[in-house]
């Protein structure tokens, strides 16, 4: 069975990037940069797009700057009628994932059940 990777980075001002990974059973991920990395994972912290409802991780110190700029990210999606990609609903629920931190970078992580 295949799993698909998601990662979804916020980039300077703020573009998400989608990506799928169809081959193999890597857990999917998806991470968020705001300047400077984490070191361990308790640094990190589960957050949910607010306008395709992905679940993505940041530091916990950059938490409200996220959130804020995500804000200003949804009202750009919707005044451009922005459409998202098609997910299985696994992917939009935040039970469903850890933050982790992976090479200095907060990730969510989706927990797979083997």
């Amino acid at each position: 069975m295949s799993i698909f990777v998601v990662a979804a980075i916020l980039i300077g001002g703020g573009i998400f990037v989608v990506l799928r990974n169809t081959e193999g059973d890597t857990p999917q991920t998806t991470e968020v940069q705001l300047d400077g990395g984490c070191k361990e994972d308790t640094e990190c912290v589960l957050v949910q797009d607010g306008w395709c409802k992905t679940v993505l991780a940041v530091r916990k110190s950059k938490e409200t700057e996220w959130k804020e700029e995500n804000a200003k990210q949804v009202e750009i999606a919707r005044q451009n009628r922005q459409t998202c990609e098609p997910m299985p609903a696994e992917f939009f629920d935040v039970g469903n994932f850890r933050a982790v931190c992976k090479q200095s970078r907060c990730v969510a992580e989706l927990i797979v059940d083997n």
